[in-house]
């Protein structure tokens, strides 16, 4: 089996989620508007917005509120059973920043079937690519996939699970740069999984 790497992103991919990205007028300070997740996707800010993220590091809004996509943890589980066999590896990339409890939001998962936790103790590693300053999303996810790449041999083959297209264009940017390894891009659309040009 050809070792693969793969990086599955959480909020409308993973799970359904409902935390709301606020749209503030920098300069009155006041709420403009309320964005989802996939509306934030294509959203461009005037000079004159700015984003408040903070629903996205509240543990209770995402344990109160998430579904599980089961297909996609099927997947997931999947692809983590094949890193016990093989030199293979499967994330959980998300572009949030940390939780405000990062024990209960791990359990949340591991309640869903996920073995969430530090990639030295053998379980899915979550990556928080809000956690990186500058760029937007999808260059945070392309030079977090990018750095786990460099000088690294041993995979063939990586992929992407996202609902954003922005964030899989990117990453097929990549082949530009490796293009001795195949990448595998796939989008989530209303639950639905499906390859990416």
């Amino acid at each position: 089996m050809t070792n693969t790497i793969t990086f599955i992103d959480i909020d409308e991919t993973l799970f359904f989620t409902k935390a709301n990205i606020r749209v503030i007028s920098k300069i009155t300070g006041k709420l403009l508007k309320t964005l989802t997740n996939q509306e934030y996707n294509a959203y461009i800010a005037s000079q004159d917005e700015t984003f408040d993220f903070s629903e996205f590091v509240d543990t209770d809004v995402f344990v109160n509120t998430s579904i599980p996509n089961l297909p996609m943890i099927k997947i997931l589980q999947d692809l983590f059973e094949q890193t016990k066999t093989t030199n293979s590896e499967v994330y959980l990339l998300t572009a949030r920043q940390d939780f405000d409890d990062k024990d209960r939001f791990l359990e949340f998962l591991v309640k869903h079937g996920i073995e969430a936790g530090h990639k030295d103790d053998q379980k899915v590693h979550v990556i928080r690519a809000g956690n990186i300053p500058g760029f937007d999303n999808a260059g945070k996810k392309y030079h977090i996939i990018k750095k786990m790449l460099e000088g690294n041999e041993q995979f063939k083959t990586v992929k992407l699970y996202d609902d954003s297209v922005q964030n899989l264009d990117t990453f097929t940017d990549l082949r530009l740069d490796y293009p001795e390894k195949t990448f595998e891009p796939f989008i989530i659309k209303e639950g639905t999984i499906r390859d990416f040009k």
